[in-house]
């Protein structure tokens, strides 16, 4: 009896792994993605010698004379936003999203005519990348993902929105969107932050733990608070901030004075290492030259 129950309990395991899962994805479908005056994107398989898995997808411009290969490896692909003959601005916009829980993602701004251009954009966390509304030309929000931050898990990243807009050939930084919105409008209960930096310094002074036992020791909402009044050009008023929330006193002990210039240092380092710092010019931001000081502190 119990020979044949053992053997009965193997077929159903094998009859389980061989029953197809509803609603598993299937791979994207592969043809045409978006035709034009003067060509079409088609969704095409991944070449040889590369990867071949078959949930691989590449993307092609193909005109009358020539096929123009974008970039492949992806999961899916798909189109974000297409010109109509009233807007400014690039005549399709694709995104190919290579899967994963960091969302890289490369963004492809495609022009048929008067000749094929295309311009390129690769980025963690792409794949929330989002048309804003309003006006003639393309907007578009990119993220700007401060990672690992304090240690933080990858699921802990801090993104912020970093308007930009289509000018010319390409996209630039939408300034007034970036100074005058929302980014700069975030609010931040004052005691969240106190905390937070309570919880970092008891970790990180006067010895560090790599990893913070205490969650609030990654400081999330008060490195979002910090970095979104530095994009949206204040800097002047985030060190203010930071140094008011600062505390002075930690169990009844004196906190390490480079403390606090230390903390200050990291945000300004993340931010102007980040890539699109330099993509997209944000040295050129109202108080920049705060952020870049403070990059430049000793670690």
């Amino acid at each position: 009896m119990a020979v044949w129950l053992d053997r009965l309990g193997a077929l159903l395991a094998s009859l389980v792994l061989l029953t197809p899962v509803a609603g598993a994805a299937q791979p994207a479908p592969l043809g045409l993605l978006w035709r034009g005056k003067g060509g079409e994107v088609r969704v095409v398989a991944c070449p040889p010698g590369g990867d071949t898995d078959a949930y691989c997808r590449a993307l092609a411009v193909t005109t009358a004379t020539r096929t123009i290969r974008l970039g492949g490896g992806y999961m899916s692909v798909k189109t974000l936003w297409q010109r109509d003959g009233a807007r400014s601005g690039p005549d399709v916009l694709v995104l190919g999203d290579f899967g994963g829980s960091g969302g890289d993602a490369d963004l492809f701004a495609v022009t048929l005519t008067p000749e094929v251009h295309v311009t390129k954009w690769t980025g963690e966390r792409f794949d929330i990348v989002a048309v804003r509304p309003g006006g003639p030309a393309l907007r578009l929000t990119l993220p700007f993902d401060i990672e690992y931050f304090n240690d933080a898990p990858h699921a802990g990243v801090i993104i912020l929105p970093l308007p930009v807009i289509w000018s010319g050939s390409g996209l630039v930084l939408d300034r007034r969107a970036l100074t005058t919105g929302h980014v700069s409008r975030r609010s931040s209960d004052p005691a969240v932050m106190r905390r937070e930096l309570r919880a970092w310094v008891s970790e990180r002074l006067p010895h560090e733990r790599d990893h913070p036992k205490d969650p609030d020791a990654y400081t999330q909402a008060t490195v979002e608070r910090l970095v979104g009044l530095m994009l949206s050009g204040h800097a002047d008023e985030a060190r203010r901030m930071l140094d008011r929330n600062w505390p002075q006193r930690l169990e009844g002990q004196e906190i390490v004075p480079s403390g606090e210039d230390r903390f200050w240092s990291a945000i300004c380092r993340a931010v102007v290492t980040h890539h699109l710092w330099r993509t997209f010019g944000l040295a050129g931001i109202p108080h920049a030259d705060l952020i870049q000081r403070g990059a430049a502190l000793p670690a």
